[in-house]
């Protein structure tokens, strides 16, 4: 083998053993490298009992998916328990751990507990799929009962406002010496001393565990944060409790929307201008995003800073469509950035035309010389009709007055429908339901829906009806008639609303008069519903979460009757308080 080859073999070899030696040292080097840990959902950890039964405490609660809301079963979490002494020393007293059930509930007794003060920690460990909770500490006195301050006031006041609405709670931490049993069992007669920045402004005793007041504000500028704080001194039978809540003070903001135009072409561009300010004054280069609203829900948004003095302008264009309206908004994660309190326009509503406009002709010869000679040819047919009814008139005239003199006459067209008939669909899925019962309020006999979900029931008489419309798993549906009509009971379409989501319905719609402003309904389960409900029966919410909970998410699943006791529960809720 020449000289030459054996060079170029042993070049060749040297490469890939270096191109070897490479991927094993990048192979090594991650092997050793510290693994890096997913996570891809969290937990939340709720403690939602602590009773003292004589010598014997239970802790109980909950290990809940944050993000879903839903249990976290056969996870492990533990409970250590520490006395405190005269000192303010802690001295380990029991540890234990114990892993949730299906429901993701865990329950720990501790035996042997003495009259004394005690710190519960309790907390449970994640994975790389699920992050560990936060843990929970808690101080309990167990000399005396321990309650639980609450302590409710918007995040947020206006600078200007003299007043600040506050909400008190006070709830019994060891429920097996409260006053009273339940889901909440709320502490009556409770004097709660209340101050502002440390200044004492007020001393409220709570009635039914509940109590809402006014506190007066220091006078200070926009931007500042106050501490509100709540402070129970404690009692013979009761420890004491405390409660803080910071407040932002901020600018009042205004925010306006208008445009010089009253009617506009459908399709063509608007101006619309307005003002952002905050208290007396305007700032610039804010960003204002203004929304063009239609009917349909099809929304689009333009974007525009302000000028120095918090003015702008921008040119929007109007929808192909004839109901329109306007909005301008300061968006909340804006005014978040800047510190700065959002805002939001009143709703401008233009009314649209449809039309040609001779602008746009010009820019179109063609376009303007097809308009021109319609015009013309137009004119030109006009004169001609002119010309040919002329002799005309006077014996279209004669007829008239004789068809006026003339006595009326029976006609075989009729103006209004004896018939009642239509579909049933599924209120959700637009979908027709198959064999809903169909009859008239008083009436022995039904109908049942064909394959289509159409019903026919003829002709009726004159008359008020109540039309019935049953169907298994839906909510019943009853749609008053009068006949005769004028055609709109002859193509019925009936939508039935599914049981499950009625009974949602109706459990949100009873609790959210209790829900604060600053708490989002958003999408919560009835649990998370009832806990942010305040002012509110606890006894009748807990029941009729219990209610909705079985019918929704049990096994047996919702029926009528259910919907009716918790339609009967809801107008029991007495209207909540003004705060």
């Amino acid at each position: 083998m020449s000289r030459a080859k054996c060079k170029f073999l042993w070049v060749n070899q040297s490469v890939l053993w270096g191109f070897v030696a490479l991927i094993l040292s990048l192979a090594g080097g991650l092997a050793s490298a510290d693994p890096t840990l997913e996570v891809r959902g969290r937990m939340r950890l709720e403690l939602d009992q602590v009773e003292r039964h004589e010598r014997t405490l239970s802790v109980a609660g909950r290990l809940m998916d944050e993000a879903q809301s839903e249990p976290m079963s056969g996870w492990t979490v533990a409970l250590r328990v520490s006395a405190i002494d005269d000192r303010g020393q802690e001295a380990f007293v029991f540890g234990a751990a114990m892993p949730t059930d299906e429901d993701g509930t865990f329950a720990f007794r501790v035996n042997s507990i003495g009259p004394n003060r005690y710190v519960l920690h309790l907390s449970a460990p994640g994975d790389t799929v699920y992050a560990a909770p936060a843990p929970i500490d808690r101080e309990i006195d167990l000399g005396r009962r321990s309650i639980e301050l609450h302590l409710l006031v918007p995040p947020e006041q206006p600078a200007r406002a003299s007043t600040l609405p506050v909400g008190l709670e006070a709830v019994a931490l060891d429920r097996s010496t409260a006053s009273n049993a339940g889901d909440a069992p709320y502490e009556d007669g409770v004097a709660v001393d209340l101050d502002v920045d440390g200044v004492a402004t007020a001393t409220i005793v709570l009635s039914g565990g509940r109590a809402t007041t006014q506190l007066t504000l220091p006078r200070a500028t926009a931007g500042k944060e106050v501490v509100v704080r709540a402070r129970f001194a404690g009692d013979a039978t009761r420890g004491p409790a405390e409660a803080t809540q910071r407040v932002r003070l901020v600018e009042d903001a205004a925010l306006t929307l208008t445009t010089d135009a009253t009617r506009v072409v459908a399709g063509s561009e608007l101006v619309v201008h307005g003002r952002l300010t905050f208290g007396d004054r305007g700032v610039g280069g804010l960003p204002v995003t203004i929304h063009v609203l239609t009917d349909d829900g099809d929304t689009t948004a333009r974007t525009v800073d302000t000028d120095p003095t918090g003015a702008y302008e921008a040119l929007v264009r109007t929808p192909d469509r004839l109901r329109v309206a306007f909005q301008a908004q300061f968006e909340v994660a804006e005014a978040k950035a800047r510190s700065l309190p959002s805002a939001r326009s009143e709703v401008l509503i233009v009314e649209l035309t449809r039309g040609f406009s001779l602008v746009d002709l010009g820019s179109r010869p063609a376009g303007a010389a097809l308009a021109i000679a319609g015009l013309l040819l137009g004119a030109l047919a006009l004169l001609r009709l002119g010309a040919w009814l002329a002799p005309r008139r006077a014996k279209v005239a004669a007829l008239a007055k004789a068809v006026a003199e003339a006595p009326p006459r029976a006609t075989l067209r009729t103006t209004t429908d004896h018939r009642v008939a239509g579909r049933v669909l599924d209120g959700e899925r637009a979908v027709a339901l198959v064999g809903a019962k169909v009859r008239l309020v008083g009436a022995a006999d039904s109908l049942t829906t064909d394959t289509r979900g159409a019903f026919d029931l003829g002709t009726l008489l004159a008359g008020r009806y109540e039309l019935e419309i049953v169907h298994s798993g839906y909510a019943r549906l009853v749609l008053p008639l009068v006949v005769p009509h004028r055609g709109e009971h002859s193509l019925l379409e009936a939508r039935l609303v599914p049981l499950r989501a009625e009974i949602l319905r109706v459990y949100g719609a009873a609790l959210a008069p209790y829900v604060p402003r600053d708490a989002k309904l958003g999408q919560r389960t009835p649990r998370e519903l009832a806990q942010v409900a305040r002012f509110a029966p606890a006894q009748t919410v807990a029941a009729l979460r219990r209610l909705v909970e079985e019918s929704c998410y049990g096994l047996a699943g919702p029926d009528a009757a259910t919907l009716a006791r918790i339609e009967a529960l809801s107008a029991e809720l007495p209207p909540p308080p003004s705060s």
